[in-house]
């Protein structure tokens, strides 16, 4: 899969960012969650600073989102924005199908026919999880001849903001045999280099993948979050669910521990219809922004946000009001060197 460089800067997030977007993607962590930057840290054995760096790299790809004073979430589609996906990733893959089955070769052949075997044991074991890794290994070893990375990194993204809703899960023998076959006869195609009967197939496949994902809900409810306290009484789960849609629920609160304030999801229409526009404004942008985020200006841009939020929660309190001792401390020194610049200044002149 194509991937994206670390945050510059920051070595130890590399390791730290493909963990995080591995369990958000293989639906480790499900949509929804709240992911919390100490429990990272102290999963992945590093400072704060490079599970940080790694988040706002995922807010970046779409995985994850980030409010100021309410900490990180992984991404949770609005209705209907995955079958928007799947066609977005359709269009794609049958672009990069196009220009791949005029220069495919025989080790592109043999690494497609390797990752068909895979997602044919995956099948016959029933193994679902396997399932989703193998079929997209097969799509990629499919597209991979084309030789466009720019169109495969966007490929790859669209496909990591449906992987974590697992579409295939629960397929059944009958239909996961009958997807099976299609892959078999794209296969068959793409080694004979027939254009026409692979995009066909590509085709028909698509509109099957899809017509399950517009039939079906892939947007996962989490179970509401423990408390604070009875997280700590517990030691329940590695990252807290969001909290349930009932605002008179005042004890399942989703607590952000990095930044200590709890909060409620609202249920008022008129906020939930801003973050279905918000949401969709974020997805209509996420692929015209896929290679500007590579330039040096967007990551600094990046660097630039994340030193502000270090600013702000060291000069105000998580409600929004200023840390009075903290600013005073700050303003006691820059004082003391003014002060001290003028005497030396006095000085100088007798």
């Amino acid at each position: 899969m194509v991937r994206y460089p670390a945050p510059a800067g920051a070595p130890s997030a590399r390791p730290v960012l493909d963990a995080i977007r591995r369990d958000i993607v293989e639906g480790v962590v499900p949509p929804g969650s709240v992911l919390e930057v100490d429990v990272l840290a102290a999963e992945h054995d590093v400072s704060r600073i490079p599970v940080r760096e790694a988040l706002m790299t995922l807010v970046g790809e779409g995985l994850v989102e980030h409010r100021l004073r309410r900490g990180y979430t992984v991404t949770r589609l609005a209705d209907g924005e995955l079958a928007q996906l799947y066609s977005v990733r359709g269009a794609l893959e049958l672009a990069a199908l196009a220009v791949a089955v005029r220069h495919v070769a025989d080790e592109d052949v043999a690494a497609a026919a390797l990752a068909h075997e895979a997602l044919q044991r995956a099948v016959r074991d029933g193994d679902e999880r396997e399932y989703h890794r193998a079929s997209r290994a097969f799509h990629a070893a499919l597209t991979r001849p084309s030789r466009m990375p720019r169109l495969l990194a966007v490929f790859d993204r669209v496909w990591d903001l449906t992987d974590p809703y697992r579409p295939m899960d629960d397929l059944g023998a009958q239909e996961a045999a009958r997807l099976h076959a299609e892959h078999g006869a794209m296969l068959a195609a793409f080694a004979a280099g027939d254009a026409g009967a692979l995009l066909a197939g590509a085709a028909a496949h698509q509109e099957n993948l899809s017509a399950r994902v517009r039939g079906r809900q892939f947007a996962p409810q989490a179970p509401p979050a423990p408390s604070r306290r009875a997280r700590r009484r517990t030691g329940a789960g590695r990252h807290a669910p969001p909290a349930g849609d009932d605002p008179c629920d005042g004890q399942e609160v989703a607590v952000t521990a990095s930044e200590g304030k709890a909060e409620i999801t609202t249920s008022d229409p008129r906020a939930l219809e801003r973050e279905v526009e918000l949401r969709r404004a974020q997805l209509a942008g996420t692929i015209d922004e896929l290679t500007d985020r590579l330039k040096p200006a967007a990551i600094q841009k990046r660097a630039l946000a994340s030193a502000r939020e270090r600013a702000s929660a060291f000069a105000t309190h998580p409600d929004g009001s200023p840390r009075t001792a903290r600013l005073a401390a700050v303003g006691g020194v820059v004082l003391g060197v003014a002060a001290l610049l003028v005497v030396r200044a006095v000085r100088g002149r007798r």
